[in-house]
């Protein structure tokens, strides 16, 4: 049983393990893929991405569930990173901005506290594996992107800023279809929109990519940023395509068992 050796009842942000272990027991295909905490061997504690799939037999019964699992503690770490900071962030923002509105050198002091901010931002998105863009709502140029852009797409930081996006999609009908569900994302006031399809890199290779789009908005409720977070999951994809092998193979050799024993 995974629970109590590999995964804890509940993990260290309160997600109920237990349960979810029994609905994944009972039907894999509810959590296809999903994050949870786990426990090494050494006691370690750390987050794995999981690929469930269920194997059934001839009569559609549930027999045993293959699970392949990745180690994302690092980009767990990072992504919770950038949440608290972005918490803390809006609240420091919002503070100083009351201050400073009463203070006689207000414009220095708040171009000041951006650029230390804008700085530590850049420092933060510089460590990560993902690439992180900044794009203009209006005609979807780049604004800013962060250096994991030249491991994953082969693009430079400096070359990629004031371009299409439409540079790392596979072809137009795609650059254009991702517009249309960025459209009807704002038009139905959903907080983000995650997506997986082809990328395109710098050399031509397509890719299997994750991207996960949210909005930065004005005071007046104008969109006046997208960001978008783009992660290369071709292991994930491979991983997903072994899964799908072994499960065919499990199958058939289940029926070449049931035949077996038939002809006995």
């Amino acid at each position: 049983n995974v629970l109590g050796t590999i995964v804890e009842p509940k993990d260290s942000e309160g997600e109920n393990l237990e349960d979810k272990m029994q609905i994944v027991k009972k039907t894999p295909e509810a959590y296809y893929y999903s994050e949870n905490e786990n426990i090494k061997k050494t006691g370690e504690k750390a987050w794995v991405g999981w690929t469930n799939k269920g194997i059934f037999d001839e009569t559609g019964k549930l027999i045993k569930t293959l699970s392949v699992g990745v180690d994302r503690t690092r980009q767990h770490e990072l992504e919770t990173a950038i949440k608290e900071y972005n918490i803390t962030l809006e609240k420091t923002v919002e503070e100083r901005t009351k201050e400073l509105v009463i203070a006689k050198d207000a414009a220095e002091i708040k171009g000041q506290e951006l650029n230390r901010h804008v700085h530590y931002l850049e420092s933060l998105t510089n460590s990560l594996i993902d690439v992180v863009f900044t794009v203009n709502p209006e005609n979807r140029k780049i604004r800013y992107v962060n250096k994991a852009i030249e491991s994953i797409f082969g693009y430079s930081q400096e070359e990629c800023i004031g371009l299409s996006t439409s540079i790392l999609y596979s072809d137009e009908k795609d650059f254009v279809g991702f517009g249309e569900k960025l459209k009807e994302t704002i038009l139905n006031n959903e907080i983000y929109l995650k997506a997986e399809l082809k990328l395109k890199r710098k050399n031509g290779e397509s890719f299997d990519a994750e991207i996960t789009t949210s909005f930065v908005k004005s005071d007046y409720e104008e969109i006046i940023d997208i960001i978008s977070i783009v992660r290369d999951i071709s292991e994930k994809t491979k991983s997903q395509n072994a899964l799908i092998r072994a499960r065919e193979k499990a199958e058939e050799s289940d029926k070449l068992k049931s035949a077996f024993l038939l002809n006995i």
